[in-house]
Parts: C-alpha cells; structure tokens; sequence
C-alpha cells in the first residue's frame, strides 16, 4: 500500500514546476497541502490530514535540489537576434485548414554546443515566458538554436525575459 510521504513525492516529482518552486523554497507548504490533499485521498483511498501531508513536503523538499545548467551550459551570454514584421502561413492537419498569422516577430537563441547534451534547455526558455503570461505561437528548434515566434505586441517583454535569464546566470 502506498504511503502519505510516497503518493506526495509521486505528485510533487511528476510537476517540473512544482520541483522548481519546492527546490528555490518559494512555495507555501501548507497551500500545496491544500491543493494536492485531494489526489492524496485519491490515490491512498482514504482520508488523509493536512499536518501529514505537510510533513511529507518538508521531507521531500529536502531532497530536491535546486537544478540550474545554465551556468554550465552558457559560459557567456548567448547571441540573441530578433526578427519582426514576420508573416506565418500555417496548416493544419492534412492541409485542409489553412489560416495566415499576420504582425508576427521571432527572437533566435543561439545555443552551444553542450547544450545538445542538456535536458530542460527548451523548458527554462518557455517556462520563464509562460510564467509571465507570455503567449508563445510557435517554438522551432535545432541543435543550434530555438526560435520563439510570438505576436508582435509581446516581442519587447519576451526579449527583456530572455535577456535577463543571462544577466543573471552570468
């Protein structure tokens, strides 16, 4: 039978977010208790108390550590380049909807190459702009670089995010 300390570590460990906020100490034991209380009770099949839960967050929140690669990764800032008045004709399924955005722009990051090697690359660029409620309409990657396309209206607070995911990890 699973446990208390077990079910929470399951659910803590399947949310990169949640291991995010635990692992920099941001989040309030107690809300998450709250929050993930009823999918404890799911999984256990019984009744479970708030204190129990909570103590099962203080012991997983002391085996996860902060994961942070891009001071591995990007020894210096990398070369960012931003592109506007981009036009996209999209397709979708077998080309029987087709629909063209128009006032699109795109910033490129250029990656090195240990980035190859690196899982969570693309997850710490999207994640930072989504967490700011930024839009993303398009993602395209290569070995060397990711491409994010957004509306127009968003390209300046998108790029001032990027930008300062490197003043501060340099």
């Amino acid at each position: 039978m699973i446990t208390v300390p077990e079910a929470t570590q399951t659910i803590i460990k399947r949310s990169r977010y949640l291991t995010e906020a635990i692992s920099k100490g941001i989040i309030n034991n107690s809300s998450l208790a709250r929050y993930i209380k009823p999918e404890i009770e799911e999984m256990l099949v019984k009744k479970v108390s708030i204190s129990s839960i909570i103590m099962a967050l203080k012991r997983v929140s002391s085996e996860i550590k902060p994961k942070y690669f891009t001071g591995n990764v990007f020894k210096t800032p990398p070369q960012i380049i931003v592109h506007s008045n981009l036009d996209s004709k999209e397709t979708k399924g077998l080309g029987t909807q087709e629909f063209k955005l128009k006032d699109l722009s795109s910033i490129t990051i250029k990656l090195p190459y240990e980035a190859i090697k690196t899982p969570g690359i693309l997850y710490f660029f999207v994640k930072s702009i989504a967490w700011e409620g930024i839009n993303i309409i398009k993602v395209e990657t290569s070995a060397s670089g990711i491409s994010l396309i957004f509306e127009k209206k968003d390209i300046n607070r998108a790029f001032s995010i990027i930008q300062s995911l490197f003043s501060k990890s340099v």
